[in-house]
């Protein structure tokens, strides 16, 4: 009977240690949670930016015929992006944002070999070229931010044994961009 008692003494030790643990960390995991939050939130805002200047962009650059299929092929992004099925689901409207950022990356990458950005080329396809750029610029340096503390967040939630409660209590694990390099 001591054996055993002694044994149930330890384990509730243990136990109290463990959620004391918990606790105490509670506090940060709810700060790193929120800063995902909040990354993900500059990021739907650099989305919303990038929406609004993307119909200039298409419909300056669908004027000259050699850069009419990346136009369509940002056209059809713009549409997947938006589908209902996708954007319920985080990593599906991740990779759907990716391959926007890549599609729209090609087309000012287009314009700019037609010599559309030169000062003898048409200024409002350079001013919105420019424009998407700075977003796209911004977007990087976002998700790259959000990666750092999306990675945090999910190594915290590896952690034994605080891990275990984690999952039990808090949300689940952040999905992370693939970083690809940049377009050639």
């Amino acid at each position: 009977m001591t054996d055993t008692f002694a044994i149930a003494i330890a384990l509730f030790f243990l136990g109290a240690c463990i959620l004391l643990a918990f606790f105490r960390d509670g506090a940060s995991m709810k700060l790193r949670w929120m800063s995902i939050l909040e990354e993900l939130q500059n990021m739907d805002s650099l989305y919303a930016r990038r929406a609004e200047s993307l119909p200039t962009l298409i419909q300056r650059t669908s004027y000259y015929n050699e850069l009419r299929f990346p136009a369509d092929d940002v056209r059809g992004a713009l549409k997947r992006r938006s589908d209902p099925v996708i954007s319920n689901r985080r990593e599906m409207q991740m990779e759907a944002e990716q391959e926007l950022s890549r599609l729209v990356l090609w087309l000012c990458k287009e314009a700019e070999e037609e010599n559309l950005l030169h000062t003898d080329g048409d200024p409002e396809v350079s001013e919105a070229v420019l424009k998407v750029r700075e977003i796209e610029a911004e977007i990087a340096l976002v998700r790259e931010r959000y990666n750092e503390v999306a990675e945090v967040w999910n190594a915290y939630r590896r952690i034994f044994p605080l891990g275990l409660l984690s999952r039990a209590l808090m949300p689940s694990v952040a999905p992370l961009y693939k970083i690809r390099g940049q377009i050639s």
